[in-house]
């Protein structure tokens, strides 16, 4: 509300010529050699967070029809430049064989386009690329900026220019082909395979570095099933964090020194929407901390955590549980006390833990090659979930957790070390932290819940007959009227007809997004707070059906990820 106050009052003092040349002229040279750049760069952000998009395209009351087709202009732009450039790649890069430098638009070389894959959209099995796609609040944001900085009115702003923002702007992001293998076994000993084919991002250079990323394979069991598939281990930053944007920030705005950085925070923070994952999660837990289940945990998170306690022994929802606390969840979380990554790691802590990493051999040999060990080599570190993970566990012993009884009084074991963790020279004064951890720890022991019991009867990312354009859940065919239960805690956000799905539930949890489709009955209705294990309706054949089954699909980020794999995890 600040912010939006803040870009009220300076819209209104900037509508006119002669009140950007003043602010240009004179408030800049005079007052900036006092404020400093920080505090230019929160003014500066104020204006453009009033213009850019946060639910519509200004954030104003009112959204204009010039706004709407404004929108639509600027999607349709980060839409075609998201393309141009994806490409389907044999495997990981490696040894600094990079495919940017072998295949771009301008040198297609030995890759595929998106655009030329069959079947099958290019995207990533777990959704890394969803937060590095181009987004039409980037574009805006930068047009703003040339507003502010020649002194211009939007109207000036032409096509031309949006047209080469978007084209600068664009991703480069390189997949390899992988599978992920499920075999069942019946209750005769009758074992049957399913095989579903997936993408898997290796590499992406984009406005915020150039990045490669590594998977190990893995098998797991999850009922009469077990699941063969790759999971992320980690990614690399192989270049300068944000050196294309302040390249770019530099050569469009005739800028250098400081206001580089100020001008492409002031463009960054403006322009993207990272952090509504993380406040969806922070609703969550307002809403009711009841409804949290191991569920809510992303993808990549949890990978990464389940490596670490299958290691160590230390569960998966106590380490989940403080990452949450910590962080939210967001693998570059940073506080002004020099705090960062997943688990908010203190500077010489950073350091002295990720020593010894390198000393037991746990960092792995793609990450330490060719890097010389200094501030930025701890920062890239830190910044990759399971090396933070691995960190934290070394911190927390460091603080006197050990030979935890997980089973028994583990709250009381653990007190003194999560006080010691979160700064605390005085335990009584961290009760509020500890028990806040604590029942994020209970909320995260409830495991995710097979909605039924039934024969799967289509795989997720099977093509044909109704799915054209691939299954985008898993069916279980299971006789009408079965109960469906609820895969993991949330608040339903439809409940009611949804097309083809037939009588349909929809819950969230912040981080994923539940679909339950072609039931009989519904059990609930919008705004309910659901636990994991309730009984949300009752299968059926609603819809575009071909039978009775529950149809059940889960989203991340907006994109359909393999409900089976989830389970697993």
């Amino acid at each position: 509300m600040r912010v939006m106050r803040l870009g009220n009052a300076i819209q209104n003092y900037i509508k006119s010529r002669i009140a950007k040349k003043i602010l240009a002229k004179f408030f800049i040279p005079v007052f900036l050699p006092v404020l400093g750049i920080a505090a230019l760069a929160v003014f500066v952000l104020g204006l453009v967070y009033y213009v850019t998009p946060e639910g519509g395209l200004y954030a104003k009351p009112t959204v204009t029809k010039e706004d709407e087709a404004l929108k639509k202009k600027y999607m349709a732009l980060a839409d075609k430049y998201n393309r141009i450039d994806r490409w389907l790649v044999t495997g990981e890069s490696s040894g600094g064989n990079l495919w940017y430098d072998r295949v771009r638009s301008d040198r297609p070389g030995s890759g595929t386009n998106c655009q030329d894959v069959k079947d099958r959209d290019l995207i990533d099995h777990y959704g890394r690329d969803a937060e590095l796609f181009e987004t039409f609040g980037q574009i805006h944001s930068a047009s703003v900026f040339q507003v502010l900085n020649y002194h211009l009115d939007m109207d000036d702003i032409t096509d031309e220019f949006r047209e080469k923002t978007a084209s600068d702007f664009r991703p480069y992001l390189y997949y390899k082909p992988s599978t992920i293998t499920v075999s069942c076994t019946d209750g005769e000993g009758n074992t049957s395979t399913s095989t579903t084919h997936i993408f898997l991002l290796v590499e992406s250079n984009t406005l915020s570095g150039h990045r490669v990323y590594h998977y190990e394979w893995t098998t797991r069991s999850s009922g009469n099933c077990t699941y063969t598939y790759e999971i992320p281990v980690g990614e690399e930053l192989v270049s300068e964090e944000w050196e294309r944007l302040d390249k770019w920030v530099a050569e469009t705005y005739q800028l250098e020194g400081d206001s580089i950085e100020m001008a492409r925070k002031s463009i960054w923070e403006a322009g993207t929407g990272y952090t509504q994952s993380k406040a969806n999660m922070e609703w969550l837990f307002s809403v009711s901390k009841s409804i949290a289940t191991r569920g809510m945990i992303p993808t990549e998170i949890l990978a990464a955590i389940s490596k670490v306690s299958q290691e160590t022994g230390i569960p998966e929802w106590f380490l989940a549980a403080l990452a949450f606390k910590e962080s939210s969840f967001d693998p570059l979380a940073e506080n002004p006390s020099g705090a960062f990554g997943l688990f908010q790691l203190m500077p010489a802590e950073q350091r002295w833990t990720t020593d010894i990493l390198i000393a037991q051999g746990r960092i792995p040999e793609w990450f330490l090659k060719d890097r010389e060990v200094n501030d930025a080599f701890y920062r890239a570190a830190m910044a990759d979930p399971l090396i933070n993970t691995m960190a934290a566990v070394l911190v927390l012993q460091s603080k006197g957790l050990k030979d935890i009884d997980w089973e028994g009084d583990w709250k009381k074991q653990t007190y003194h070390v999560l006080a010691a963790y979160g700064g605390y020279t005085d335990p009584a004064e961290a009760e509020s932290y500890v028990r806040e951890i604590q029942r994020m720890a209970e909320a995260f022991k409830k495991q995710k819940v097979r909605p039924v019991n039934g024969e799967i009867t289509a795989y997720f990312g099977e093509h044909g007959g109704n799915w054209s354009g691939g299954h985008h859940g898993v069916d279980f065919g299971v006789k009408e009227g079965t109960p469906v239960l609820s895969a993991a805690g949330g608040v339903v956000t439809l409940a009611g007809w949804n097309g083809v799905y037939g009588k349909c539930v929809i819950i969230s949890n912040g981080v994923y997004e539940f679909l339950y489709g072609h039931l009989s009955e519904i059990a609930v209705k919008e705004g309910d707070k659901i636990p994991a294990g309730k009984i949300i309706g009752y299968s059926g054949d609603t819809g575009k059906s071909t039978g009775p089954h529950l149809h059940f699909e889960i989203r991340e980020g907006g994109r359909a990820i393999d409900p089976l794999l989830w389970l697993s995890m």
